[in-house]
């Protein structure tokens, strides 16, 4: 047992050195995550220019810092006119909507209009009968509707474009160009975060200042129903998107490597276990973990024993048919109408990975084997710091293409091709792409002036290529 026990901590230990040479160290993430916030401010400036009552907000993994390679990106598009409240008092300026609770199951709501603005821009869509379902003698504004009511608008706009974009819906969100939308609407009703700031917790995170931040803060209504409820279509769920975000900032560097690790795991498991294991599901079993366990667990060497705990976490929850929702814990993120033979199928396919074998786990795999090559400790910090000055080189001439970006290039097809263009002009250009052969193809000046410019492109984009990742 001993000796299992060792290889085990041995084993935390690489992965918890591997995750830091490929970019995951949480000094590296929090970086990134503000460049990724930087790039995404071009939607704020679309908007500045339509003069639209929105505000778009960069959420989910690329907000967090910790998106895998085939990770999509998440916006949440929030109207700024209209808010959410539990009993409306009339308010200029404002669209104001009731949120009722009565026959909704846990985190959801139903919204009655209680008075709309003339001077909304909004104020057309909530005057359309089409948008309200009666429901028992109620009139309820309806969450499919008025996803879709988005949807045609977006596939309005993008009629006057020059090419074809591909719109798919899944839940609260529009997916356009690997981009999920979700429109919301904030919320300040309900009694959530003052029952999940009283909770009895008995170790010391999230501090008491951030408990208190939360508490403060708005949530959001975001057009989606209880996919086992017969009012689904009237229903809106409540969330916390941005105090999650602000959790998963305060978790320590160790917890984030947790988290990341899961998240591979997960993913792994989704796809050969179980579609259900979504990311949002990944992230609150990490909350509840981070919570319900003393700090000196979160050390390196125990990496491997978290993940199992994380799956055991998922194998309880299905055989007691409840994941508990970390914001709103009486809220369910466990299908309901799983039965017993699928529930035994997933927790069986689970043992191997609760066993961690890497032999599921390809691309950790892959990159622990880089990493086992380097045999002396430097090499590999000389690797996680050449690889940070890589990806230094990647986000700057994103931040620099994003200044070139004009509201014209939105309706052609060609935008992509003119945005290169226009990089290419920039003075910025030359520095940032000298520094990124200096890294990839140190020999590039003789290399192109042997007139060999092909090859010495062929070697810096193998080179890119071979970079571990997950």
């Amino acid at each position: 047992m001993a000796e299992e026990q060792l290889k085990e901590d041995h084993l935390s230990q690489m992965i918890f050195t591997t995750l830091s040479a490929i970019g995951f160290d949480r000094e590296w993430l929090l970086q990134k995550s503000e460049a990724q916030k930087e790039i995404f401010k071009l939607a704020d400036r679309l908007n500045e220019t339509f003069n639209f009552p929105i505000k778009i907000e960069l959420v989910g993994s690329t907000a967090e810092g910790v998106s895998l390679s085939s990770s999509d990106m998440d916006c949440m598009i929030i109207i700024t006119d209209t808010i959410c409240v539990d009993t409306a008092n009339i308010s200029n300026g404002f669209n104001i909507v009731e949120a009722e609770y009565i026959n909704t199951p846990p985190g959801y709501v139903k919204l009655v209009l209680a008075y709309g603005d003339e001077d909304s821009a909004l104020f057309e869509c909530l005057h359309q009968s089409d948008l309200y379902k009666a429901y028992f003698g109620r009139v309820y504004i309806s969450s499919p509707i008025f996803r879709n009511f988005f949807l045609q608008s977006m596939q309005a706009i993008n009629k006057v474009r020059d090419g074809y974009v591909c719109f798919e819906t899944q839940g609260p969100a529009i997916t356009i160009e690997r981009i999920d939308h979700v429109l919301a609407m904030y919320f300040y009703g309900g009694c959530y975060l003052s029952n999940w700031s009283k909770r009895v917790r008995y170790y010391h995170w999230p501090s008491v200042s951030l408990i208190q931040e939360i508490t403060s803060m708005e949530g959001y209504v975001v057009p989606v129903g209880h996919k086992s409820s017969d009012s689904q279509n009237i229903e809106w769920r409540v969330c916390y998107t941005i105090a999650e975000l602000k959790l998963i900032k305060s978790l320590t560097d160790v917890q984030l490597k947790f988290y990341i690790l899961f998240k591979y795991v997960a993913k792994e498991i989704k796809k050969n276990v179980c579609e259900d294991i979504s990311s949002y599901i990944v992230k609150n079993i990490v909350f509840w973990i981070v919570e319900t366990e003393p700090e000196q667990a979160f050390v390196p060497s125990n990496l491997v024993k978290l993940l199992k705990k994380a799956i055991m976490f998922i194998k309880y929850s299905l055989q007691n048919n409840h994941l508990p929702n970390y914001m709103i814990p009486e809220r369910n993120l466990i299908r309901e109408n799983m039965n017993g033979k699928e529930k035994h199928r997933i927790i069986a396919g689970l043992v191997e990975y609760e066993n961690f074998a890497l032999h599921k786990l390809p691309r950790l795999n892959e990159c622990i084997n880089f990493f086992n090559q380097m045999l002396e400790s430097h090499q590999i910090d000389f690797y996680r710091e050449w690889r940070r000055k890589v990806e230094n080189c990647f986000l700057a001439s994103a931040l620099c293409k994003i200044d070139h970006f004009k509201l014209e290039m939105l309706f052609k097809r060609t935008r992509m091709m003119d945005i290169e263009w226009e990089f290419f002009k920039d003075k910025r250009f030359w520095p940032i792409m000298i520094t990124l052969f200096d890294l990839t193809v140190p020999d590039w000046i003789n290399l192109i002036l042997s007139g060999q410019l092909e090859y010495m492109l062929q070697l810096l984009y193998s080179r890119l290529r071979e970079m571990p990742y997950l």
